[in-house]
């Protein structure tokens, strides 16, 4: 029995008024270095998997190790194929905004209704913890790129979207430039429908309550 494309069907029933493409992937220059990665990362599978059907015979213990650590680079290979080979795309209906993102193992979606949306906008980057090894002038260790490596790859993304269920990111490693385009190709289209996280006004905290009882609005040191 055939499966049915599940997304294709949504995208199908959905009236389409247009496509953003918000993000095609890592840079050229950066697919290069994950590939390259990929590919050191698929011959350490390879030999973890061979010396532990080889180890077989004399450790038991020595296989099942060797063979479980040559799944876990597996898996690491095919994140790293993903970090590399992605796309990300918004589709706007007459009534909802869908995100799509796509990848070598899969895709994710997520939609959301213009009623649910209370703003959206550029977020930032997101902020990470330093390598207690890293050097800022010169990495010696390589540790401090390994870790902006991986940061890379678990990026959210620096774009926004706020609903009372909480916050949404997406636009992985979109520079701010990228981001504001994509933002102002949404707006147009709604026609300035949505309010821009940089125009959400700040949360009035509640007054101190004084000792007689009275509300002031400084705080006692």
């Amino acid at each position: 029995m055939k499966k049915i494309n599940t997304f294709n069907l949504k995208s199908f029933m959905m009236e389409i008024k247009a496509r953003i493409k918000v993000n095609s992937g890592s840079r050229s220059i950066v697919k290069l270095g994950f590939m390259f990665k990929a590919t050191l990362i698929l011959f350490l599978v390879t030999g973890c998997i061979t010396f532990g059907v080889s180890a077989a015979k004399s450790s038991l213990l020595a296989c099942v190790l060797l063979v479980s650590l040559g799944l876990f680079f597996f898996y690491v290979f095919f994140k790293m194929l993903d970090a590399a080979f992605f796309s990300e795309e918004i589709i706007l209906g007459e009534s909802e905004i869908k995100y799509l993102k796509k990848t070598i193992t899969g895709y994710d979606e997520k939609t959301f209704l213009f009623s649910e949306i209370k703003s959206l906008g550029f977020a930032g980057y997101q902020a990470y913890t330093a390598h207690p090894m890293d050097n800022p002038t010169i990495d010696f260790t390589g540790l401090g790129a390994g870790e902006r490596e991986l940061q890379y790859v678990i990026d959210a993304g620096t774009l926004e979207i706020v609903t009372d269920a909480g916050a949404f990111r997406f636009g992985k490693n979109l520079p701010s430039w990228e981001a504001e385009e994509v933002i102002a190709k949404l707006q147009e289209i709604t026609g300035n429908r949505f309010l821009r996280k940089d125009q959400v006004p700040p949360i009035d905290e509640p007054p101190f309550e004084n000792e007689e009882g009275g509300e002031t609005d400084e705080v006692k040191a």
